[in-house]
Parts: structure tokens; C-alpha cells; sequence
């Protein structure tokens, strides 16, 4: 997959798939391209919560 294919599934921008890789979160990097498996795209997309920012002050903290 693309950086671009998963930009789209997630609804995010290409540019933030990019900081996934450069965070060693997602794909592989291969001649200069960001190379995402399905198997790495399926792990993430379990984890990923797609929630921006920080948490709001009102909101409990995870325990």
C-alpha cells in the first residue's frame, strides 16, 4: 500500500501517514518511498483511534 491508499482509508492526510512511518509506527522505508504491508495496515487500524490533539482537560485520564 501506498502512503496515499492509506491516507484514504484512515481519512487522514498523506503528510500524517508520513509521521507514522517516520515514528516507526507504520511501513518500511524502500527506495525512498513509504512502503505499508496490509498486515501492518490491519495492526495499526486495530490500534489507531483517530482522536487529534491532546485530551481535554475535562476528560478523565486513562488509568
Amino acid at each position: 500500500m501506498t502512503v496515499e491508499d492509506v491516507a484514504n482509508e484512515l481519512g487522514i492526510t498523506p503528510q500524517r501517514v508520513r509521521q507514522y512511518c517516520r515514528a516507526g509506527r507504520l511501513g518500511t522505508l524502500w527506495q525512498r518511498r513509504w512502503v505499508i504491508t496490509r498486515e501492518e495496515f490491519e495492526a495499526f487500524k486495530a490500534t489507531y483511534t483517530g482522536k487529534p490533539g491532546r485530551p481535554r482537560k475535562d476528560e478523565a485520564p486513562p488509568a
